[in-house]
């Protein structure tokens, strides 16, 4: 499965402070999830469902434009209403796919079955799988932060067989740090894990 690393960055497109706390750790039976500890207010999931009506709303236009007969337009208008409908389609599928999207990832780290699954949070709650990675397969937890402290510090995990990190967490370098040491606790227990895991400290 190709992973991206962009879409599983915390945080982005977010404005945020180096000195903000870190992500938030549910708890479940198989583990902990991590994400995001943006607020969770209603504003984006109204804006969501707003961005899904003018969609559809949009997309009927279209198609009701398609069933008008012929011959109630003059035939130099006819250019006019194909044009018409190819723009509110457009304009209604934009809209209704970004109506769907959801802009936080989630890391689902599973210490009963040894693996880390990445995927975002659905609209009604579901969680939407996007890859799954065993412990085995990640060689080192490292952090990542400005020299200046501008920007906050992110965790990434670095993938053994792919020049690629996938991002973790972003946010206060305590909280981080914290995860960091967790994070590699956990990894480390997996029955065919290399005997010591890689863990590094890269400045930017």
């Amino acid at each position: 499965m190709t992973l991206s690393a962009m879409e599983f960055e915390f945080g982005a497109g977010v404005q945020r402070k180096a000195g903000q706390p870190g992500p938030v750790i549910d708890k479940t039976d198989w583990g902990y999830a991590i994400r995001d500890e943006l607020p969770r207010s209603a504003a984006p999931a109204m804006i969501a469902a707003s961005g899904r009506f003018a969609g559809t709303i949009l997309l009927m236009v279209a198609g009701g434009l398609l069933l008008l007969p012929d011959d109630v337009h003059a035939p130099e208008l006819l250019g006019m209403k194909l044009a018409a409908t190819v723009m509110f389609s457009v304009f209604g599928a934009a809209l209704l796919l970004a109506g769907r999207r959801v802009p936080h990832p989630e890391i689902h780290v599973d210490t009963t079955r040894g693996e880390v699954r990445l995927g975002r949070r659905g609209i009604k709650g579901g969680f939407d799988l996007r890859a799954s990675l065993k412990f085995e397969d990640i060689a080192s937890i490292y952090l990542l932060r400005t020299k200046d402290h501008s920007q906050p510090t992110r965790l990434f995990l670095r993938l053994a067989d792919a020049d690629l990190a996938i991002e973790v967490a972003s946010g206060a370098e305590p909280a981080l740090e914290d995860l960091r040491e967790r994070l590699t606790r956990d990894l480390g227990r997996s029955p065919r894990r290399l005997a010591a895991l890689k863990v590094g400290h890269p400045a930017h």
